[in-house]
């Protein structure tokens, strides 16, 4: 099972996203500031029969919070494999030296 942290994930567009893979069977982590909205989405997702969903409540309006965040995904039972932004169209992929 694919597991995707969406960062801002309980609202708008990464909500969205989090729906996306949801229907796909993916366990999704979402990531955002109020825990109602992370509780809503995981009734959501238990709705479905494909996916999983679970919750995290972060501030990521300083550095400090990130790096907390960053501390606590490194400690879950699962492998994230961070992926880069892909290339606008048209443009070579960014290759270092």
């Amino acid at each position: 099972m694919k597991t995707v942290i969406i960062t801002g994930g309980t609202d708008g567009l990464g909500k969205g996203l989090a729906r996306h893979y949801l229907h796909q069977g993916a366990h999704v982590i979402a990531i955002g500031s109020t825990a109602e909205k992370g509780q809503a989405l995981i009734a959501e997702a238990k709705a479905l029969t494909t996916g999983r969903a679970g919750f995290v409540r972060a501030g990521l309006t300083s550095v400090a919070g990130s790096w907390e965040l960053v501390e606590r995904l490194a400690n879950q039972p699962f492998r994230a494999e961070p992926r880069p932004p892909r290339p606008a169209a048209g443009r070579p992929p960014f290759r270092s030296s």
